[in-house]
């Protein structure tokens, strides 16, 4: 495995980490290399415990995914307590299971009668409405700040990469049959 490690500084009170910028790929080649990569990413963050890498948390740098915060590694999320409703035993499921990385498209924050929701994960990365109103601060830094109830949006993330000014998704490298998807990947 070829894994990206950023270069860091370590001090008894702090640490300066190396700033990544999002880069484009330069051929479809090096975007299958970034898919292999995150899955790659996938499979030890599940191993160490992981959780919270959504679109925020990962940036494509050419044909490498780096992981940006690592705060929620090792946070063993093993919930068995018994549960009453189909809805939270499938909650308890997800949060259990690979799911709970925020890497693999996971609809969240479905409160409104719609059914409507986000999803926040690292494939993703697209922009995106909550679909209820959220508690924000309006005017800040200024006399007129107040907290006021509003739609959030989520703006566009840097985990997708990018290939001649297109977001290129993995969808394109899937291909489902029969219920089973098949990979692309080369390799």
């Amino acid at each position: 495995m070829n894994l990206p490690v950023t270069d860091s500084i370590y001090k008894v009170d702090y640490t300066l980490n190396e700033y990544i910028e999002n880069h484009p790929c330069s051929s479809e080649g090096e975007v299958e290399e970034y898919y292999k990569r995150l899955g790659e990413f996938l499979i030890i963050l599940y191993i160490l415990g992981g959780s919270d890498f959504h679109y925020e948390n990962i940036i494509a740098c050419r044909n490498m995914p780096y992981i940006i915060d690592t705060e929620t590694l090792f946070q063993f999320n093993n919930i068995t307590e018994d549960i009453d409703t189909a809805e939270s035993k499938i909650g308890v499921e997800a949060i259990n299971s690979v799911l709970s990385l925020c890497i693999l498209p996971i609809m969240g924050l479905q409160q409104n009668q719609e059914g409507k929701g986000i999803d926040i994960s690292a494939l993703n990365a697209k922009q995106q409405q909550t679909p209820y109103k959220v508690l924000q601060i309006k005017n800040p830094n200024s006399s007129k700040m107040k907290f006021e109830y509003d739609f959030f949006e989520f703006k566009d993330g840097c985990s997708v990469p990018t290939l001649n000014g297109s977001k290129i998704r993995i969808s394109k490298f899937i291909i489902p049959n029969n219920g089973i998807i098949f990979h692309r990947l080369s390799g």
